[in-house]
């Protein structure tokens, strides 16, 4: 049996093409039709981010934390460091407890789940 690769371009094509006419079908289509292709996707859009957190730790550790490229056969993965400030949310809890209760406060999100009927 002859090797062939697992990622066939033609695969990715095609999937590409599905997604954006999802995309560009949206607005024509019912609720119902909206919940549905969400519910459907929900699996989907967890296998990409997976993917794509997988990927982006594989070009992490191929640049060893150097700015760089790593090629793909037709995209390439470009690492940028780019400085950025963050809250030190632990150390303000820490060192300021009454601050960080101050401006630390409890909200409610609202979250959806799919369920078959």
């Amino acid at each position: 049996m002859a090797n062939r690769p697992i990622l066939k371009k033609i695969d990715l094509a095609d999937l590409t093409e599905i997604m954006e006419g999802f995309v560009s079908d949206y607005e024509r289509m019912s609720d119902h039709e909206r919940i549905d292709l969400a519910a459907h996707l929900k699996p989907v859009a967890k296998a990409c981010k997976t993917i794509d957190e997988q990927v982006k730790d594989m070009v992490k550790g191929v640049r060893k934390g150097k700015e760089g490229t790593v090629y793909g056969k037709v995209f390439k993965a470009v690492l940028s460091l780019v400085p950025t400030t963050r809250l030190d949310q632990k150390g303000l809890k820490e060192n300021e407890p009454d601050i960080y209760a101050e401006y630390n406060k409890g909200a409610t999100d609202q979250k959806i789940t799919f369920e078959l009927r």
